[in-house]
């Protein structure tokens, strides 16, 4: 009889089984959980495509409140701004709206995009081989037209953009400057007194450098291919886009292909940053002539119905190789590349244009989860080279004044101190004319740096002296995975990127709970400071600061919020609201800040399109609406009579 074989002991999984006991192999206080979900995959994923390129932001916020992005895919591109609910008055983010104007491919997917600094702000998009279309918002957040179509150009790897940069916009004649508001400084109580807690506001001026599109209110765009070239897209005399490139490099060899590239406007020309393949850096100068070969701008004052003939005109300044270059060669490749032009301190003295360059990796060697960034940077420093003593000796020898002349200008690079964080940095943006750096870590968080210094900024509570919200104690609500980011005109919000391509919003909160209910209370009265001097800067410069209405909804409950927040506006710009002796009303309508403060109460009193608005929302929406009926009607009867016979403007649909 032949015998049964042994058969494994197979467990039944339709019989319950009991795991009482198990715990104790363990420990009784032992609990057993899974481990927090891991971002590396994602995030290398993206310090790969940042090593690949320099443009490939995906996300970007315009100076007008519109939130472009492109969707995972990268098919498509979606538009997103912040509204009031109309429930109770709450903001979010709104739903996307997809435009159909532009597309991507799957084998042309867009990878960029680049907001320009004008009041009508104009996006240039880009997709994996280089093509660029730009798109203008006129009139709706969310409704473009097509300025630029990519139809014509070239489908070809090498023309891939690494590098992009808009002109900024030409400043008033009679003011060539721009104002930078804050910090707000409480001056100390004097003895046996009550704590002083009104605040001081002090300004500083920036002068408005660097070359500009000689039309008012127009900018120019300069993009750097991957092959080197350079290109600009500037607008005519008609509103045509045209297009002037300029070949920067000699690229020979697969070694030399440019692989990021930052663009700055310094004094009357560009600085140029670009690093290739083979890891160099390079400085170039870039002069732009607008009327044409050979012309001086500074003496050509072009009028605004001229034709444009630019010509540019390239100056290669320094160059050096990776080992000159940092510290550790064996640290991955740049993930991102800045260049800042040259400004004043807050002591006056100078600071020399500026290059910045960080190297993140996610884990350390092994697999071993240890993220850290090198941040390198380097001063561009101009200099004479000495003369040699043979040639100083010529002249002595004959007993005559020497002919030999003083050697050119040369610029070479000055390293400076590298900056160790240990956090993965996927973005470097600037605020504060370039006085500050916020550096964007993959965690979600933000880490403000001194430009001179490098030094972080905004660490510890300081309510004598306020510059930013985060020095009252206010940080950013949402914290997370955060692979792209882009702030806001007040850097008082910014949209993330996160997990899956999600998109959402990121805005400045107090965690520490209420800030008070009226001035006497330091953090009630610094929070308001913060609050103006963030208004103060996007009021002058007519951009968007719909994100700090949001931040302050919350407190507008509080009786004398609006009246004080305000109070602080008028005082800090010097706006005129005393209008009783006004003869004529003319100037009353031309007070552009004035209404802005109007439409601050108007939004801070609503709670919903069935809530009873405050008093003074109340007065303002009919002072904004009278406003509204003064202006149509002043158009309509200015209407030349040619144009009135076809149609009044008031007649026009929606006015």
């Amino acid at each position: 009889m032949a015998t049964a074989e042994k058969m494994p002991m197979m467990l039944d999984s339709t019989i319950p089984v009991s795991l009482d006991g198990v715990d104790d192999l363990f420990g009784d206080e032992v609990p057993l959980s899974l481990p927090p979900k891991s971002q590396g995959r994602q995030l290398n994923q993206r310090l790969d495509e940042l090593r690949t390129r320099g443009c490939c932001q995906k996300v970007a916020w315009s100076r007008s409140g519109t939130i472009a992005s492109i969707s995972s895919d990268g098919l498509s591109l979606e538009l997103r701004m912040l509204r009031a609910s109309p429930v109770d008055g709450s903001w979010a983010l709104s739903e996307p709206t997809t435009t159909d104007l532009i597309k991507g491919t799957v084998a042309n997917p867009l990878t960029h995009l680049e907001w320009s600094p004008t009041f009508a702000p104009e996006i240039a998009v880009f997709d994996s081989v280089g093509r660029v279309c730009i798109m203008n918002f006129p009139v709706s957040l969310n409704n473009p037209f097509v300025n630029r179509k990519w139809d014509t150009d070239a489908i070809d790897d090498m023309n891939v953009i690494v590098g992009c940069h808009w002109l900024p916009v030409a400043p008033n004649p009679q003011k060539p400057f721009n104002v930078l508001y804050g910090p707000a400084v409480r001056p100390p109580s004097k003895p046996n007194t009550k704590p002083n807690t009104s605040y001081l506001y002090e300004s500083s001026f920036i002068h408005a450098v660097g070359p500009h599109h000689p039309h008012t209110s127009k900018s120019a765009l300069l993009c750097v291919t991957m092959s080197g070239l350079l290109k600009m897209y500037w607008s005519q005399n008609n509103a045509r886009i045209e297009e002037t490139t300029m070949e920067l490099e000699s690229i020979c060899s697969s070694d030399e292909l440019v692989t990021h590239a930052a663009l700055a406007t310094d004094k009357k020309h560009l600085i140029i940053t670009a690093t290739t393949a083979t890891r160099k850096l390079k400085v170039i100068k870039l002069e732009i002539q607008w009327a044409g070969p050979g012309a001086v701008q500074e003496k050509t004052q072009l009028s605004q119905t001229a034709r444009l003939n630019p010509s540019l005109v390239e100056d290669h300044l320094a160059t050096i190789d990776w080992l000159q270059m940092v510290d550790e060669p064996s640290m991955p490749e740049f993930t991102s590349l800045q260049a800042l032009a040259s400004v004043i301190d807050n002591t006056g003295k100078g600071a020399l244009p500026l290059i910045i360059g960080a190297r993140a990796r996610s884990s350390g060697v092994g697999g071993f989860d240890m993220p850290q960034t090198i941040v390198d940077r380097w001063e561009c420093v101009e200099q004479r080279q000495p003369i040699q003593t043979a040639f100083q000796q010529i002249g002595s020898r004959r007993n005559s004044v020497s002919t030999v002349q003083d050697p050119p200008l040369s610029t070479r690079l000055r390293r400076l101190d590298a900056v160790v964080i240990n956090k993965v940095v996927i973005g470097i943006q600037v605020s504060q004319y370039g006085k500050v750096l916020m550096l964007v870590m993959s965690d979600g968080t933000v880490e403000y740096r001194d430009r001179f210094t490098f030094e972080e900024l905004y660490t510890t509570t300081d309510e004598s002296r306020i510059m930013n919200l985060k020095e009252v104690g206010w940080t950013f609500s949402e914290e997370g995975p955060c692979y792209q980011a882009a702030f806001s005109p007040t850097h008082c919000s910014m949209i993330q990127i996160g997990d899956e391509g999600k998109v959402k919003w990121s805005r400045l909160h107090y965690p520490a709970g209420d800030i008070g209910e009226n001035p006497t209370e330091g953090v009630y009265a610094a929070s308001v400071a913060g609050l103006s001097i963030a208004a103060a800067g996007c009021i002058i410069g007519q951009s968007n600061f719909d994100d700090l209405l949001a931040i302050a909804h919350p407190l507008a409950e509080k009786k004398r919020f609006a009246h004080e927040w305000l109070q602080e506006l008028i005082r800090m710009l010097k706006i005129q609201v005393d209008y009783s002796e006004e003869i004529h009303h003319e100037s009353l309508m031309r007070n552009s800040s004035l209404h802005t403060c109007m439409g601050i109460m108007n939004s801070l009193g609503f709670r919903g399109e069935n809530v009873p608005r405050s008093f003074q929302s109340k007065f303002a929406n009919i002072g904004l609406n009278v406003r509204i009926i003064v202006i149509l009607t002043t158009i309509a009867s200015n209407t030349p009579i040619q144009a009135r016979d076809k149609m009044s403007p008031l007649e026009e649909p929606g006015k």
